[in-house]
């Protein structure tokens, strides 16, 4: 039996004048759609985070990235248990926004989850320091198989961008600008070898990389010496 528009459930979103209503079609204008694309229409959306294609929820990632950012300069300890209360009170948000900024960077693995706990910040004891050290040079060095043994020199040209950008941001004052450079270097690398599995370890890897990094930064406070320990 074909429904009335009137009964459709996005008719709830869309059709009904209330402020949660109006909310859904300013965000949707937002992205590009016209009134005609959606009145009167069986509306079908799967929101989950922030993409190039959808930039109506950018603000997800600029509020990971500022946690992150305490996490790196140290004003967010390893193992501090995080509350979205809290960090929506500190960062002006709703609960909701920081519900979704939690969510990506505990995937990321720079936050960590335990049922009836809660979540925090992965904790990174120096042995810990040390293994993940071991097993990203492993990382490397697979790569650099890969790059070494393309006669083209293509792929090491790639690195060598990579390393430019990381070279020119070595003085950047935002700590966490120093950080995703170091991060995306590596990145860089394991790309330019070409394995997909390599790149499909990268984000775990990356996730406890930042706290690593940040613990590291926090005992031996020297910015430079990432640079430096890779030219």
């Amino acid at each position: 039996m074909k429904k009335k528009p009137e009964e459709l459930r996005s008719h709830r979103w869309y059709g009904v004048k209330d402020l949660r209503s109006f909310g859904h079609r300013s965000r949707t204008a937002q992205m590009g759609y016209h009134r005609s694309d959606y009145a009167g229409k069986p509306v079908i959306a799967i929101i989950n985070t922030w993409s190039d294609i959808n930039q109506c929820h950018a603000h997800f990632r600029v509020r990971a990235e500022e946690i992150k950012r305490g996490i790196v300069v140290g004003a967010i300890e390893p193992g501090q248990r995080l509350t979205e209360l809290d960090l929506a009170a500190t960062l002006q948000v709703s609960r909701s926004t920081i519900r979704e900024a939690l969510m990506q960077l505990t995937r990321e693995g720079v936050l960590a989850a335990e049922p009836y706990k809660g979540i925090h910040v992965a904790s990174a004891s120096a042995a810990d320091i040390m293994h993940l050290a071991r097993l990203r040079e492993s990382l490397d060095l697979l790569a650099l198989d890969e790059l070494y043994a393309d006669a083209t020199g293509d792929r090491l040209e790639l690195v060598e961008q990579a390393w430019h950008v990381f070279e020119g941001l070595e003085s950047h004052p935002d700590p966490l600008a120093r950080h995703q450079a170091h991060i995306e270097f590596h990145r860089a690398v394991w790309a330019a070898a070409g394995s997909a599995t390599l790149m499909q370890v990268a984000p775990v890897v990356e996730g406890l990389m930042t706290v690593a990094l940040a613990r590291d930064l926090q005992v031996r406070p020297d910015p430079a010496r990432a640079h430096s320990s890779h030219a």
